[in-house]
């Protein structure tokens, strides 16, 4: 679950950086679409896990994105495809299942056996 509160803050961080670039620059759009995108699929991924593959999708096109869309600025471009890395990580790193607890499985013995 940690992992799609990430992806949650990543899509926050994608739609502040958009104001840094500013509305006249072609990084402006791409991350307010990231932004909100990767937002509102993250939410989704913790109800309907299947949101993930989405979000590993938009990790990636952030990664390619600097070069389809010419960035203007090296920052940026190097800014999207760490942090599309980082989101395509977090989108597909497992969860644990529902009820599975940490450490090594519980062995029932048999009543009257010392520990």
């Amino acid at each position: 679950m940690f992992a799609r509160w990430l992806n949650v803050l990543f899509g926050v961080w994608f739609l502040a950086t958009a104001f840094i670039a500013g509305p006249g620059s072609p990084e402006f759009g791409n991350h307010v679409f990231l932004g909100l995108a990767i937002f509102l699929l993250a939410f989704l991924a913790m109800g309907y896990p299947g949101f993930r593959l989405l979000t590993f999708l938009l990790g990636g096109w952030a990664i390619v994105a600097p070069f389809a869309l010419h960035y203007a600025a090296t920052g940026f471009a190097v800014h999207d495809m760490a942090l599309g890395a980082l989101v395509m990580w977090s989108a597909a790193t497992a969860t644990r299942a529902p009820g599975r607890r940490r450490g090594p499985p519980h062995v029932e013995l048999p009543p009257g056996t010392p520990p």
